[in-house]
């Protein structure tokens, strides 16, 4: 297997919480508003993206947010659909 490629280090729960944590800081108690709608990891980014969409759906402000995670050093950014 060449570097950066391969299966990923985290398991999906592992990333869930990283980016619970850190969509949290963003949304606060907001995050209750949301669900995860999907995970997907990109083997040559090396990187997870989860994808937070705010329900019920008719709500004007922020709509999702996306989070995105590290795999080698679990960083975790959130950027705004």
């Amino acid at each position: 297997v060449s570097p950066g490629q391969g299966p990923a280090h985290l398991t999906q729960p592992e990333v869930l919480t990283l980016a619970k944590t850190e969509a949290r800081k963003v949304v606060r108690q907001k995050l209750y508003d949301y669900d995860i709608t999907s995970v997907i990891f990109d083997s040559h980014a090396r990187e997870w993206s989860v994808l937070f969409a705010q329900q019920p759906p008719h709500t004007a402000s922020r709509g999702c947010l996306y989070v995105y995670v590290n795999d080698d050093t679990k960083d975790a950014t959130v950027k705004p659909c």
